[in-house]
């Protein structure tokens, strides 16, 4: 049995009543089941969660959505190697 990403394993420890049931962020489902999917894109939780300054939730919760319908992947590694100047233009076109 694989062992569990360490933010699942962390957010089983800190919220002891944790069924494993989906949270609703979005009303959308895709949408929802993308941030719901620690397992495998524990980084789009974490980047709505940065994302969540002085902006309405549903926006911040929607960010990581609309940056990964722009990838091939939506891995690390692949957010990484964007350069600077897409993420700009993919903020300013989605603003």
């Amino acid at each position: 049995m694989a062992k569990e990403h360490w933010l699942v394993e962390y957010s089983r420890k800190v919220n002891n009543s944790f069924d494993g049931s989906e949270v609703y962020f979005l009303e959308n489902p895709a949408e929802n089941a993308l941030l719901n999917d620690l397992e495998h894109y524990p980084h789009a939780f974490v980047l709505a969660c940065c994302m969540d300054r002085q902006v309405s939730s549903d926006r911040a919760w929607r960010i990581p959505c609309i940056i990964r319908n722009l990838c091939d992947e939506f891995t690390v590694d692949e957010l990484s190697s964007i350069p600077l100047e897409e993420y700009h233009r993919i903020f300013r076109e989605n603003s």
